[in-house]
């Protein structure tokens, strides 16, 4: 959905990476990039399945579960295939969910494109308990981040753990 409201918002100047499983799920989102005319690069994992995700809410709380599936097997070699999406890109966003997997891709994106001026890198930090975890390379990455997304659940982790209090 964020891929589909930025690329309305950019009039169709959005690109789009990943790495899909050989499956329904793969299909219907490339179908859906397609039809929505964003530009993508995928991977097609033959090991694993597409990364679905699920949210429970109770009242004000929400959990997300993910199983990163085919999204594990997007390695650097391979995003270094798609550095002509990046090119030219305004914009570069992406989420702490695959840091603690995917740090040295994360990493090469954000090293790389942070030198350019003309692109704004964005960073979601996605969930507490993945900041809460995985905050010794999330730290790192985000020396490098233009704007940070989160909502106030991560703000409040953040600042405990980068000594701020609040």
């Amino acid at each position: 959905n964020a891929v589909r409201m930025s690329n309305f918002l950019l009039k169709n100047k959005v690109a789009y990476i990943g790495c899909v499983g050989k499956d329904l799920n793969g299909e219907f989102i490339k179908k859906v990039l397609k039809e929505e005319k964003i530009n993508f690069g995928f991977v097609e994992s033959e090991a694993n399945a597409t990364s679905t995700a699920i949210v429970l809410i109770d009242d004000n709380d929400r959990d997300l579960y993910v199983n990163v599936g085919a999204s594990s097997d997007l390695s650097l070699e391979k995003i270094k295939e798609f550095d002509s999406l990046f090119n030219n890109a305004k914009i570069i966003m992406t989420d702490a969910y695959l840091s603690h997997y995917r740090y040295a891709e994360y990493e090469y994106i954000f090293r790389k494109y942070s030198a350019n001026d003309n692109t704004i890198l964005g960073f979601s930090l996605a969930a507490w308990e993945v900041l809460r975890d995985y905050y010794t390379q999330i730290e790192k990455l985000l020396k490098f981040c233009d704007l940070l997304f989160m909502n106030e659940s991560e703000f409040d982790t953040l600042m405990k753990l980068s000594n701020y209090f609040i």
